[in-house]
């Protein structure tokens, strides 16, 4: 009868730890996950930030007046 009271325990215990290692570790998936598109979404907005300015200084440029062709293609490069 004590042998039946331990091993309930003990595959009570088992049971409890378990759950938990399968909780946490399903936590962790979802914080990972989280935090990797809020990287992407940093990422991606730094892109088009930086598109975007260029898109507008190449305009400026464009926009000036040059004395040559060859003077206006040095500017943009």
């Amino acid at each position: 009868m004590a042998w039946r009271r331990l091993l309930s325990t003990l595959a009570g215990a088992a049971i409890g730890i378990v759950a938990t290692l399968i909780a946490d570790r399903n936590r962790w998936k979802h914080e990972d996950a989280k935090e990797a598109r809020r990287l992407r979404l940093d990422v991606y907005t730094q892109y088009t930030t930086t598109v975007k300015v260029l898109g507008e200084t190449l305009r400026a440029v464009a926009g000036r007046e040059y004395p040559s062709d060859d003077e206006r293609a040095l500017a943009l490069r």
